[in-house]
This record gives C-alpha cells, structure tokens and sequence, in this order.
C-alpha cells in the first residue's frame, strides 16, 4: 500500500497549476468545472489545492457565487488538509516588508475578495486550512498570460518586442519563479503546514533590474520606462515559513531566473512564429 498522500490539485490549466504538476506528476488534477461535478474526488483527497479562481472575482465586489473557495468547502473530507493560495495584495498597496501579524488593508477589489475568502477558509476548517499569501509568481506565460505584472511584460514582449513599465523603473517588488514556488507547496504538504504563511522570495528586486534580465535573456525587446511614480511597491517577510521549509534566495538568484524566462519566450515565440 502507498504512503503517498492523495492529492488533489482544481484549476489545473492555471499558470500556479501547471507549475506544480510539473514538480509533482502524480497528483490528480481536475478543472473547477470537473471537480465541482464530480466532488468524491475532493471528499477523499488528503490535500486539495485551489488554483482556481472566477475572472469576476478580480473584479467584481464578493460573493459566494464569484468564490471558488466558498464552492468547494461544503464538499471536503473531515480529515483533508486544504491550501488556498491567496495573494500579497490583502496587505494594502505596499509594504516593506509584508508580515503574517500585520492588520491587512487591502484597497483592490481582488485584495479585500481574497481577504474575506480566507475568514471563511479559516473559520471553516480551523487547523485543516493553509492559506498561502503569494507574491509575484513568475515564468513562462504566455498562452493565455495572467492579468498580473509578470504576465503583462510577457505577453508584450511577445508581441511588440518591448516592455513599458507602468511605474518607476526604481520600483521594488518581490519576484519568486514559479519552479521555486512548486518546490514550496511540495514542502508545506511534507509538513503538513497549516495556518498562514507568506510565499515569495523575502526579498525585493528592482523592476528595470527584473525587466532588463528577462530582456537579455530574450535576446531582444526595448525597455520603455515614461512612468517615474514609485507605486506598488513591496516585500515579503518569509520568515515564518522559512523556519520550517530552511528557504534562502538571493537577489542574483531571482535575476537568473528572469534571465531562463527571457530565454524560455524566446524558444517559445520561435516555435510559434516559425
């Protein structure tokens, strides 16, 4: 008999889906559509993993109908462990650096969706509910790009060779590659993590550095910085989860990763010009 736990991934076509199916093959993964339609799958998984998410829900005010959270909690086992990837912006615009103990202030509509979706997780499961506060997730994204920073520049460099940055290229923001993420939510299901815990690299880098890497690495594309507003600007302590989980990066390590997502584009829009 296998000691492996059953685990159980819902929104599988998502970019953070993607990233941790590569890491972890074996897991079962399931649309939100098939999953909700089939919710044995959830009742007897030991983790479930949400990734997915109503386009409305970045949007729109909340409610229930818009939260796959809300949707999925009624159809969980008593003994299953669930984790909510939730996002940095509950904290407010900006933070240096972003702590779990903090009073949350978010002022998006996607911010103050994501933080009442994690009372109702909370309150719901108790000790069964790890909820992941995420920071800029980045790497190859491009068919379809999210609605985030990382994929916007994507999507445009692709398409226009160039890259306008809608703030000050001095800007600070927190970057993890989206292999680093995988290899974290392997580890917090190997310790059975609960509670919140901040993801990112716990440290920040500048956008025209971040840009620039992902810029060499393509090989082309022009940096346009017209924006010299600092805005959105941020960090995340990790120090909470890196005491369990010994995570260490360093800002060279962020800009190699930028770099292999340059080169990852460019591989990529060959393919797809050629």
């Amino acid at each position: 008999m296998s000691n492996q736990p059953k685990i159980l991934v819902i929104g599988k076509n998502s970019f953070l889906a993607q990233a941790h199916l590569q890491q972890n093959p074996k897991a079962t993964a399931l649309t939100y559509e098939q999953a909700m339609a089939r919710p044995e799958f959830i009742t007897y998984a030991d983790y479930v993993i949400n990734c997915a998410i109503d386009p409305n829900f970045y949007t729109d005010a909340y409610t229930t109908e818009i939260d796959t959270d809300h949707q999925i909690l009624p159809h969980l086992g008593k003994n299953t462990t669930y984790i909510m990837l939730s996002s940095r912006k509950v904290y407010g615009p900006s933070g240096f650096p972003y702590t779990e103990t903090q009073t949350p202030d978010p002022r998006c509509p996607y911010g103050k969706n994501k933080l009442k979706a994690e009372g109702t997780v909370r309150e719901t499961l108790g000790d069964k509910a790890c909820i992941l506060r995420l920071s800029n997730i980045f790497g190859l994204e491009v068919d379809p790009p999210r609605k985030t920073f990382t994929g916007s520049i994507s999507r445009d460099l692709v398409e226009t060779d160039q890259i306008i940055l809608q703030a000050a290229p001095e800007t600070k923001k927190d970057f993890l590659q989206a292999s680093e993420f995988a290899r974290i939510l392997d580890d917090v299901i190997r310790h059975d993590l609960s509670g919140t815990y901040n993801v990112g690299a716990g440290i920040s880098v500048r956008l025209d550095a971040f840009v620039s890497a992902i810029l060499k690495g393509y090989g082309s594309g022009k940096l346009i910085a017209d924006n010299h507003t600092i805005q959105d600007q941020f960090e995340m302590d990790c120090g909470k989860l890196s005491k369990t989980l010994q995570q260490s990066l360093s800002k060279d390590d962020i800009l190699t990763a930028a770099y292999e997502t340059g080169q990852s584009l460019r591989a990529w829009q060959r393919k797809h010009t050629n």
